[in-house]
């Protein structure tokens, strides 16, 4: 008598198909996530160049009217925000960022930094969370150069210049249009003033490392692990690039800064 043969698989091949799912999985798996993250870091120097095109545009209409404000409540990306889709920010009560400054919002955040700030009021930034600027609940990840724009910045050597003089001399002059000064970069706050003498990640305190960035107003808010070990950067001149953190202390921030090409960073363990 004809016995039927049942079809299907054994448990020795049904645990060879799971170890070779596995195995693609394990090998698929990490090009996808730096094909992600990849994609993130287009994102943002994609922000950047808007942001590099909405700068000219004021500069071009204001007749190079500095970019700056001493209190805050007028400060850079407000003064940018017609230039980066929106109207003019009303300040008080009533004021709405979410409404008013939707499509400046949405510049002013890198992909790679998704999560909220920690807290309902003004909140610093880290690696992989947004900023919230207090004064106008406005939420982002990047900063503009003080020697620049942004807050008044009187600390040119000897000299005492406002910002706004000191912006209308920077801005504009050669070295900024060959585009060897930047002005705005991924960073944990607003703005950032670096000087040659910032200090680097090994003289850190113990609680401030890559994933938190340091919150003094110099190099340490751009030093953060955002882009494996990268940044990204606007120059004056509208280009836009990937930077290694380490060589942040070798950029032309101002005209008296003396770049330190000696900088080694590690990546977190």
């Amino acid at each position: 008598m004809n016995r039927k043969v049942k079809s299907g698989f054994t448990l020795i091949e049904l645990l060879v198909v799971i170890a070779i799912i596995a195995l693609l999985l394990s090998i698929v798996t990490p090009a996808l996530r730096k094909a992600k993250e990849a994609a993130r870091g287009v994102v943002c120097r994609s922000n950047l160049r808007q942001m590099g095109v909405a700068l000219s545009s004021y500069y071009l209409e204001n007749d190079n009217k500095a970019l700056i404000s001493e209190g805050g409540e007028e400060f850079w990306f407000l003064q940018m925000a017609s230039y980066m889709g929106d109207g003019t920010f009303t300040q008080g009560v009533d004021a709405d960022p979410e409404k008013q400054l939707r499509a400046t919002m949405k510049l002013l955040k890198c992909p790679a930094a998704v999560k909220p700030p920690v807290n309902d009021g003004g909140a610093w930034g880290t690696a992989d969370n947004l900023y919230r600027y207090h004064m106008t609940n406005v939420e982002g990840s990047y900063a503009i150069n003080r020697w620049i724009g942004g807050w008044i910045a009187t600390d040119f050597d000897s000299e005492t210049e406002t910002g706004r003089d000191n912006l209308k001399k920077s801005y504009r002059n050669s070295a900024c249009q060959k585009g060897s000064v930047p002005a705005i970069a991924d960073a944990i706050w607003v703005d950032v003033m670096p000087l040659d003498t910032d200090p680097t990640l090994d003289e850190w305190t113990g609680d401030e490392d890559l994933a938190t960035g340091q919150t003094a107003t110099g190099l340490g808010r751009l030093t953060t692990n955002r882009h494996r070990m990268n940044t990204s950067m606007l120059y004056c001149d509208g280009h836009v690039d990937k930077v290694e953190l380490e060589k942040l202390w070798a950029q032309r921030w101002h005209k008296e800064f003396k770049a330190n090409y000696d900088v080694t960073i590690r990546p977190l363990q």
